[in-house]
């Protein structure tokens, strides 16, 4: 009988913790106050690095690595890899680690079948009876530095191995911007295989 209970319980806890699991790893940004569902695409990482690489691939840290893989340069410090589904996490967490990495993130897609590759950038604006000082707490809360100041936005970089969707979120849950999303520059193209 205490067999039984042990393994039920233990099997009800399994269950308990996978759909926990399942909901802290749902992500989303926002559209003003909209929220948008993003889902993992199976098999590219966008690699944001902390200085230019010149488009060169033994340039970037684990190049013997990228040899073997189908990356697409979208930026002379940024690209995008292409990885069997089954060892992404794995490579995730191993770019991660490395010294020249500002920020490793799964590329996602929405529903519309548009694909987004959050680097170490969001957009945000704020709303106009917000103050310069106030605008400015937040970003030392978040350890955020900006990189443009327009009119209509401010181009916002966060702290290296940072969150930028999770950060970009907190800005517009603060209700001090009008929208505040991740920087949209990187269209998803067809990937080439590396001449590395």
């Amino acid at each position: 009988m205490n067999k039984n209970f042990y393994l039920f319980g233990s099997l009800v806890l399994l269950l308990i913790l996978i759909s926990a699991k399942n909901v802290v790893q749902q992500k989303f940004y926002y559209s003003y106050d909209e929220k948008i569902t993003l889902n993992e695409q199976g098999s590219l990482l966008i690699v944001r690095y902390d200085h230019n690489k010149e488009h060169n691939p033994n340039k970037v840290s684990l190049s013997a690595d990228l040899k073997s893989k189908i990356i697409d340069w979208k930026d002379d410090s940024t690209i995008i890899i292409s990885i069997p589904s089954d060892t992404k996490l794995e490579y995730l967490l191993k770019i991660k680690e490395t010294n020249d990495v500002q920020s490793c993130n799964p590329i996602y897609t929405i529903n519309t079948g548009l694909k987004l590759g959050v680097t170490d950038e969001f957009v945000a604006k704020f709303k106009e009876d917000v103050s310069a000082n106030s605008i400015k707490e937040l970003n030392n809360k978040y350890g955020v530095k900006v990189l443009k100041d327009r009119e209509s936005y401010l181009l916002l970089q966060t702290p290296k191995g940072a969150d930028a969707l999770e950060i970009s979120n907190k800005y517009q849950e603060s209700g001090l911007t009008v929208f505040s999303h991740p920087n949209p520059s990187y269209s998803i193209k067809k990937l080439i295989r590396s001449n590395a």
